[in-house]
């Protein structure tokens, strides 16, 4: 045996022969037993004149299991949480109390059909987010009990069952110090005389509920899952959680119909994974809070307007500054004048001039997101502003559909689209389609180079020339060189489409346009200084 803990109440410093005298509690590793010896008081000298021993015998020496499942009961509207246990092999106590730990705040109706008395904890009459049972002899190592049963309008939750093997509680004779007593009401309260499983539990509806908050809840339901392992392996849990993190994208760019078809396809897997890759536990919790998820948004997508989006989008500058997570004070204000002039350009029904200024935003976020040393802007301030900022600008102007095809293939789609759209004469001017052209033949030889950096020089240098052509066709509509709006909106965000997956040219010199296109332009150029 090993002295672990002492709680010693010393009379006697004498010689090692009287050691056995003091008050010490003993574990014993090797059977994990406690041994309480103290010198007794006698009642009617007041003297500490007999020594006692008293073992206590912790009552965890089980090794539990359960599986909890959960159906829905459409009569009472209640769902119904079953529970099978099972003592250890391995056990060396029969297990005699099973605990069930749910959510605050919630009633739970007692629907066990086994004949264990079951009861719901409570303290100064008021009940507590406990229910127990307990048999008259407890279950034997190897034995399995089901029946154990809950109804509950909580959802379903990850909590925790508590188990108790059977032991005699000692009884201590009249005289043990209160250190000791101490020590061992601390030993043999909850939870520390049981042993600790988790499982399913029925759970309170967060009030207030917010659905973003509630897909987080279910991403990290997944990732308990899998380390618990209810969750077969890291692939599938992958798959849940790729669907909850899409289903938080379609809220945020409030796509209800995105995050339903989302959460529809994960209760179709769920289903078919129950038979192999999930356990019970996982089938209750991502089915029933996704149907419960599903009940409570909209039947159709929330119409907001531009102003509206666009004074979203300055909240969350402000959010990303309050964080820390944009650090210029300087570079927080150009963005915002960009929001605000994006507004005022909105509201005089210039699409494209809003449009333009949105762009300028999110291209700034993205480049100083990405250029060394210019760390302005921190991952969570470019997640939360990059694609709403890119989302109004699809609500601002109709923008062409986007290409799965590699970026070969979409500069030369793009040339073709330069001739398309002259012919219906959204464009015109030879200088200025051959000049386009041009731009585009270099970066598609640059790209098959594997030069990215030069492609995306000359994808930038095309967009510079198809916008300042587009301002000059503003000023000057019967220009021998000319871009329409809705030629404007063909190239420029095609190209733009391209420019996503090319590595950004920074503190490049950009190359120039053919010197007859230059010219042509700088003669507009000049009349409008």
């Amino acid at each position: 045996m090993k002295i672990l803990l002492f709680v010693v109440i010393s009379f006697y410093f004498l010689a090692s022969s009287l050691f056995a005298q003091q008050d010490t509690i003993i574990y014993d590793q090797q059977n994990g037993n406690y041994i309480f010896q103290y010198l007794r008081e006698n009642p009617e000298t007041g003297e500490r004149d007999s020594l006692v021993q008293v073992t206590f015998v912790p009552r965890t020496k089980i090794n539990p299991s359960v599986r909890s499942w959960v159906v829905f009961l459409n009569d009472s509207n209640q769902y119904q949480y079953n529970y099978t246990i099972h003592n250890g092999s391995d056990s060396e106590q029969n297990l005699l109390i099973f605990l069930i730990e749910f959510g605050q705040g919630i009633d739970v109706i007692d629907k066990s059909t086994q004949k264990w008395f079951g009861g719901r904890y409570y303290s100064a009459g008021i009940p507590q987010n406990k229910y127990d049972w307990m048999g008259n002899q407890g279950l034997q190592p190897t034995w399995n009990k089901s029946g154990f049963i809950l109804g509950s309008n909580g959802i379903p939750g990850i909590g925790h069952a508590y188990f108790q093997g059977k032991a005699r509680v000692p009884s201590f004779p009249y005289g043990m110090p209160w250190e000791m007593d101490s020590v061992f009401a601390e030993l043999d309260k909850f939870p520390a005389d049981y042993v600790k499983r988790s499982i399913v539990v029925p759970i309170a509806i967060p009030n207030p509920f917010i659905p973003l908050n509630f897909l987080d809840t279910l991403t990290s339901y997944t990732t308990q899952s899998r380390s618990l392992g209810w969750i077969k392996d890291q692939q599938t849990a992958d798959k849940y959680i790729g669907y909850f993190n899409s289903a938080k994208t379609g809220l945020q760019q409030n796509n209800i119909a995105s995050t339903r078809a989302v959460l529809n396809q994960a209760l179709q897997d769920v289903n078919v994974d129950s038979t192999s890759n999930i356990t019970s536990e996982v089938y209750a919790l991502i089915r029933f809070n996704s149907e419960y998820l599903l009940e409570q948004l909209p039947q159709q997508d929330i119409v907001i307007t531009v102003p509206e989006m666009l004074d979203t989008l300055s909240t969350r500058l402000q959010i990303s500054y309050t964080n820390n997570w944009i650090g210029s004070q300087t570079f927080v204000q150009i963005l915002e004048k960009n929001i605000q002039d994006a507004k005022s350009k909105y509201a005089a029904k210039d699409s494209i001039g809003c449009a333009q200024e949105i762009e300028s935003f999110y291209k700034l976020v993205r480049l100083r997101y990405l250029a060394p040393g210019m760390q302005f802007v921190k991952p969570e301030a470019y997640n939360l502003l990059y694609n709403y900022a890119r989302e109004i600008t699809g609500n601002v102007i109709v923008l062409p559909q986007k290409s799965n095809a590699t970026l070969i293939d979409q500069i030369t789609a793009l040339k073709s689209q330069i001739r398309t759209d002259a012919s219906v004469r959204l464009l015109g001017g030879e200088l200025l389609l051959r000049g386009l052209e041009s731009s585009l033949d270099i970066a598609k030889q640059r790209l098959q180079k594997s030069d990215s950096t030069a492609s995306a020089l000359y994808i930038t240098l095309f967009q510079q020339t198809v916008r300042q052509t587009y301002e000059i066709t503003k000023k000057y509509p019967a220009s021998r060189i000319y871009i329409k709006a809705g030629g404007y909106i063909s190239l420029y965000y095609r190209a733009e489409y391209i420019l996503e997956h090319l590595t950004i040219p920074i503190g490049q010199p950009m190359p120039k346009m053919s010197k007859e296109l230059e010219e042509e332009l700088g003669k507009y150029r000049e009349v409008s200084r």
